[in-house]
């Protein structure tokens, strides 16, 4: 590849904040459908995976604060629209909604345990009955675009050869809802009370499904780019400098299919679990960093 400039623009750090906005948005995305039936346990669920969701958009933030230089110019990519052709811009925008999303629907869920531990079916008010029915839906929405900006944003640059590939963005999708969906399961397995046998079964069919899909949308890619135009990313994947992370990816994509055996629990499913975040995580990072 042609290289316009020295050294590339983007650290490894962008490529953790590449990785970290994957999780976010997956985990948000798959605990729309992914939940408890018992109410409470539900309730619990989304409560731990929103701090999470939370907890993480923090970390992504002061890494782009850190890359910028100065806290002020997060703060005019965030608040200013005169430059809206800058796909930069708009994530910084997309992170501050969904900050913002998730804060209201943390008290929100704040009060749906209240009224539930004082044995109340539902949220008193009108306004907080809407705001709880609609704000889900609108992270569902900011979820979405945080899982496929960053190809988006990588296909403008010359240092992410990999993302030009159309098929880059099925797997940032398909690794965000991998990330998500092994989140998921973490949580259900380690957290008290906020599993039950169907939810468990529904965990253990999404996360093999997700990891069928991102098995598939990473074939399409690496197929693709065997063709001559980009032959060189092709062996950069496997003799370069991002042959130990495409060597990382290929070892967690492998356990993971090794652990999805008809009938596994316990400690097994956590390794299915770990194994699938290491596999989608080190595919974000691979497209990323392969030049």
């Amino acid at each position: 590849m042609n290289q316009p400039l020295a050294s590339v623009p983007w650290g490894p750090w962008i490529g953790a904040y590449i990785v970290l906005t994957g999780l976010v948005s997956g985990l948000t995305l798959v605990t729309r459908f992914l939940r408890p039936d018992d109410e409470r346990a539900a309730t619990r669920f989304e409560w731990i995976s929103s701090w999470t969701a939370l907890a993480t958009l923090a970390g992504c933030t002061i890494i782009l604060i850190s890359d910028l230089g100065r806290p002020a110019r997060f703060f005019l990519m965030v608040t200013q629209f005169t430059n809206a052709g800058s796909v930069m811009s708009w994530g910084a925008k997309i992170i501050a909604l969904k900050i913002g999303l998730l804060a209201v629907y943390l008290l929100l869920l704040h009060r749906r345990r209240q009224a539930l531990a004082a044995g109340d079916a539902m949220l008193t008010g009108r306004a907080t009955r809407a705001l709880y029915t609609a704000v889900p839906g609108a992270l569902a929405l900011v979820s979405f675009a945080l899982a496929v900006y960053p190809p988006f944003l990588l296909s403008w640059t010359w240092s992410s050869p990999a993302s030009h590939n159309a098929g880059s963005a099925l797997v940032y999708l398909s690794s965000s809802a991998l990330l998500g969906a092994a989140a998921a399961s973490l949580i259900a397995t380690f957290v008290p009370d906020v599993s039950d046998l169907a939810m468990t079964a529904r965990v253990r069919v999404t996360l093999m499904r997700f990891l069928g899909a991102h098995i598939v949308a990473l074939g399409f890619v690496m197929l693709s780019l065997r063709a001559n135009e980009t032959r060189v990313v092709f062996d950069e994947l496997w003799h370069g400098a991002s042959a130990g992370a495409c060597r990382i990816l290929v070892a967690g994509t492998g356990l993971a299919v090794l652990f999805t055996a008809p009938m596994f629990a316990g400690r097994r499913r956590t390794a299915l679990a770990i194994t699938a975040l290491v596999s989608a995580a080190a595919s974000r990072y691979v497209i990323f960093a392969a030049r």
